[in-house]
C-alpha cells in the first residue's frame, strides 16, 4: 500500500508542475510525444493519420517522453489503413506499429481511435505497444481494422507453420509495468488480439468494453472464390484436423482473444520475466475467440464483475491462484470455462452461466484439467438448456489426442485431481480415466471413468 501511496503521490507532483500546452496538429502531438513533464491538450477534432510521424518507417507515432498528460477529449484520430500499407516489408515479424509508448507515467485520456479502411502492413502489428511503466488509457475508444487472413478465424492457422500468410493487427500488447485501462472500448475487427499481455506486472485493466465478430460457417461454403475456396473448403489448422471438411453449423470467430495473458515476456531494458498480476473489473467481451484468456498467465489473476458473451472459442480461462468473483458468461458457441493446462493449480473460480436463446455446436459447458482448483457453476435462468453439455474434468479436448501422443503423456496432460466442482447447473459432469481424487457436488448427472472421486448433490440455498 505504501508503495501505491508513494507512486501516486509523485504523479500529482509530476502532473501538478507540468506544463499546460495546446495543440492542433498531429505534427504537434508527435513532437509533444518525444517531450516530456508536460500536460499537452489536443484541439477538438478529427485527424486523419495518412502517414507516420516517426523516425522509424514502421511505426507511426512513438512516444519517449515521459510524465505527460495527453487530454484528447473530443479528439478523434482515424489512421487510413493505407499507412499501414506503405510501411516497408523488412525481415522483422515484429516491430510493426501504430503507437509505440515508451516512456513512464503518460496518461492518455478521451481519445477515439478509428483504423479506416481494410488494407494490410507488410506484417503483423498492434495498434498500441507498451513498454513504458505507469501508462494509463482512460475514457478511449479504440477500433481496428485491416488484417489478413480475416473471416476465417484461425482455420488456415495462427502462428508459425500457417497455411497462408498471416498479417495479424491486433489492438493493444503490453509489456510494461502497472498499466491502467479504464473505461475504455475496444472493436476488434481483425484477425487479431484485443489486449494481450508479456511479461508486464501488476496490470489493472476495469470498466471495458471489448466487441469483436463472429461468423456462421455455413456461409463460407456460399463463397465460390477466397481462401476457403482455394483448400476446397477444408481446415488446415489445428494440425490433427487439417484436411477435414469446415464444420458446418458452427460459430466462427473472426478475431483472437479479448483480454489475453501469455506466460512471459520482454520489458524495454530486453529482461525477460514471467506475466505477473492481473487485476480485471467490471469488463464485458463479445464476440471474441477466447472471451477472458488468461490460462497462460503466470502470476496469479483477481477477476471480479465480467461478463463474457457468445465466445467462439470459450469464454473464460484462467491461471494457476486465480480468484474469481461475480462473473458470468454463457456456451452459446463455445464452453464456458477452458483450463486446458495441467500444472495450473489452486484456482478459486465462482462463474454464473447466464440464460441464452443462441445454441450451436457441440462443444461442452467447461473442460478442465489441473490440480486444487475449487469450481463453483451456478445457474439462475428460468428456462431448461436447450443442449446437454457436460462439465468435463480430465480433458484438453481436441489439444491432445491418441493419434499425435502415447498413453502417459495423455494422462500427463489431461490430469484433474484434487478438484472441488460444485454444478448448480442442470448440465451433467463427466469425469474421465484421467481424473482422481475430486469432490464432486452437483444437481446433475455424473459419469465417473476415473479413480476414487467423490459425489454428493448440492445443499441448494434458493
Amino acid at each position: 500500500m505504501n508503495k501505491w501511496i508513494m507512486i501516486i503521490a509523485g504523479l500529482i507532483a509530476v502532473f501538478t508542475q507540468a506544463a499546460e500546452v495546446e495543440i492542433s496538429s498531429l505534427e504537434e502531438l508527435a513532437d509533444y510525444a518525444a517531450k516530456s513533464g508536460n500536460h499537452v491538450k489536443m484541439k477538438p477534432g478529427t485527424y486523419e493519420v495518412t502517414r507516420g510521424y516517426s523516425e522509424d518507417p514502421k511505426i507511426l507515432f512513438q512516444f519517449t517522453g515521459s510524465n505527460n498528460r495527453f487530454d484528447l477529449t473530443d479528439v478523434r484520430i482515424e489512421i487510413n489503413t493505407q499507412a499501414y500499407a506503405d510501411m516497408p516489408n523488412t525481415k522483422e515479424v515484429h516491430g510493426y506499429m501504430g503507437f509505440l509508448i515508451q516512456g513512464d507515467h503518460i496518461e492518455i485520456i478521451g481519445a477515439v481511435f478509428e483504423d479506416i479502411g481494410e488494407l494490410v502492413g507488410p506484417r503483423g502489428c498492434n495498434e498500441f505497444t507498451i513498454y513504458g511503466n505507469n501508462v494509463t488509457f482512460k475514457d478511449c475508444k479504440i477500433t481496428i481494422r485491416g488484417s489478413s487472413p480475416y473471416g476465417y478465424g484461425d482455420l488456415y492457422g495462427k502462428g508459425r507453420g500457417s497455411s497462408t500468410r498471416l498479417q495479424k493487427h491486433a489492438a493493444m500488447s503490453v509489456m510494461g509495468d502497472r498499466l491502467l485501462i479504464d473505461g475504455c472500448d475496444f472493436n476488434i475487427f481483425t484477425y487479431g488480439h484485443g489486449i494481450h499481455m508479456h511479461g508486464c506486472q501488476d496490470t489493472v485493466i476495469r470498466n471495458v468494453n471489448m466487441l469483436g465478430a463472429l461468423r456462421l460457417t455455413d456461409e463460407i461454403y456460399k463463397e465460390k472464390t477466397g481462401l476457403a475456396a482455394d483448400f476446397d473448403y477444408k481446415m488446415m489448422f489445428p494440425s490433427w484436423m487439417e484436411g477435414e471438411p469446415i464444420p458446418k453449423g458452427k460459430m466462427l470467430s473472426l478475431t483472437e482473444d479479448g483480454i489475453r495473458a501469455y506466460t512471459n515476456g520482454t520489458n524495454k531494458d530486453g529482461e525477460k520475466r514471467n506475466t505477473g498480476h492481473i487485476t480485471l473489473e467490471n469488463c464485458t467481451v463479445v464476440h471474441m475467440r477466447g472471451g477472458i484468456a488468461l490460462s497462460l498467465g503466470s502470476g496469479g489473476a483477481t477477476v471480479t464483475d465480467c461478463t463474457v458473451r457468445e465466445s467462439g472459442g470459450h469464454a473464460f480461462g484462467f491461471p494457476s491462484d486465480a480468484v474469481v468473483r461475480g462473473c458470468k458468461g454463457d456456451a452459446a458457441f463455445s464452453p464456458l470455462l477452458s483450463i486446458p493446462y495441467s500444472n495450473r493449480r489452486n484456482a478459486d473460480i465462482e462463474l454464473e452461466l447466464v440464460e441464452t436463446d443462441q445454441d450451436t455446436g457441440d462443444h461442452p459447458l467447461a473442460k478442465i484439467v489441473g490440480s486444487g482448483h475449487k469450481i463453483k457453476i451456478t445457474y439462475e435462468g428460468k428456462k431448461s438448456p436447450k443442449t446437454q453439455r457436460p462439465i468435463i474434468l480430465g480433458t484438453t479436448g481436441d489439444r491432445y489426442t491418441d493419434d499425435n501422443t502415447d498413453r502417459s503423456e495423455l494422462r500427463k496432460k489431461n490430469n484433474a485431481n484434487n478438484i472441488v466442482l460444485i454444478n448448480e447447473t442442470p448440465h451433467p459432469v463427466y469425469l474421465t480415466e484421467y481424473t482422481s481424487d475430486n469432490e464432486i457436488i452437483t444437481r446433475g448427472k455424473v459419469k465417473d471413468s476415473g479413480d476414487d472421486n467423490e459425489k454428493t448433490k448440492p445443499q441448494m440455498t434458493r
